[in-house]
């Protein structure tokens, strides 16, 4: 009387003739519970459709040797198709001519079928591994799959990110001290953009100038609500023109509500007053020159 403790595993290969090839590894004792050692048995794996009855869809047979009833070997299991592995499967060991029963059911089929070589997946067949989770992957092997998925998740967009929520979100949402961050070349060149209804232009634009420095640029208006504040740790400035255009004189102003110019300076340096300047001290390094206006130290 024989005794097993077993342990095996199913690697797959994709063709015509479906081939599993089962590492077996198993303990061997006599009625005693003594394993046997420094002997030869043959042993088949079967491969049946049922617990009982039913049919027997593949087999092999190895001889192998036992040593302290432990013994190790390698079955080459040939199924006529692929499909066999959609429906539960059992195998039945013959040890020396003599069946042992019951038969055991070969657990977790599926995926140990889409296993195939730990080393390697290019051996598979996509078509043999698609079906769980769905795929729409259209590669003929899986490490073709494998670089497939890859592009396709480096190419996701945020649009497809919103997409794939249904349409419901309108914000993404960022955890404390984790900012997103939008990483460019160094050089002249835009790292991020945003565009309004009109997409052939950026409306807000953030991009490294000529020598590496970061600048905002808007091409619009900029409106600013609930008395919002510019704040600056650095001396502010403001270059009009900056060159670009020498021959036009751009100018820097302030309007009132009346949309009528109150404060104005153009890059030359001429700035006009419309209405009333109210100063605490006033040093002029040029001619002063006022038109139907008032100057007066506001303690007057």
């Amino acid at each position: 009387m024989f005794r097993w403790f077993v342990v095996f595993s199913i690697v797959l290969m994709g063709a015509a003739l479906f081939s599993a090839p089962i590492s077996y590894q198993a303990k061997i004792t006599d009625e005693n519970g003594i394993g046997l050692t420094d002997t030869t048995i043959s042993v088949e794996l079967q491969v049946w459709d049922a617990l009982s009855g039913g049919t027997l869809l593949a087999s092999d047979t190895q001889d192998v040797y036992v040593v302290k009833g432990m013994f190790s070997t390698h079955f080459d299991i040939d199924f006529a198709s692929f499909d066999v592995v959609y429906n539960p499967l059992y195998y039945q060991l013959v040890v020396n001519g003599t069946a042992f029963s019951p038969r055991q059911n070969i657990g977790a089929v599926m995926w140990s079928y889409w296993t195939v070589y730990s080393e390697t997946t290019a051996a598979a067949v996509a078509q043999d591994v698609h079906y769980f989770p769905p795929s729409y992957l259209t590669s003929g092997d899986v490490q073709s799959a494998l670089e497939e998925l890859t592009d396709t998740v480096r190419n996701w967009t945020l649009q497809d990110a919103y997409w794939a929520a249904g349409g419901t979100g309108d914000s993404i949402a960022i955890d404390t001290d984790k900012p997103v961050r939008f990483l460019a070349q160094t050089g002249y060149g835009t790292v991020f953009e945003a565009r309004a209804k009109d997409v052939s232009a950026p409306a807000v634009m953030i991009a490294n100038d000529t020598t590496g420095a970061v600048g905002l640029y808007l091409i619009g208006n900029l409106h600013i609500e609930d008395g919002s504040k510019f704040f600056s740790n650095t001396d502010l400035r403001f270059d009009l023109d900056e060159d670009v255009n020498p021959a036009v004189s751009n100018v820097f102003g302030v309007y009132n509500d009346t949309d009528a110019v109150v404060f104005s300076v153009d890059e030359r340096g001429v700035a006009k007053v419309m209405t009333e300047l109210y100063v605490p001290y006033l040093e002029c390094t040029t001619e002063v020159v006022t038109h139907n206006a008032d100057i007066y130290d506001t303690t007057t």
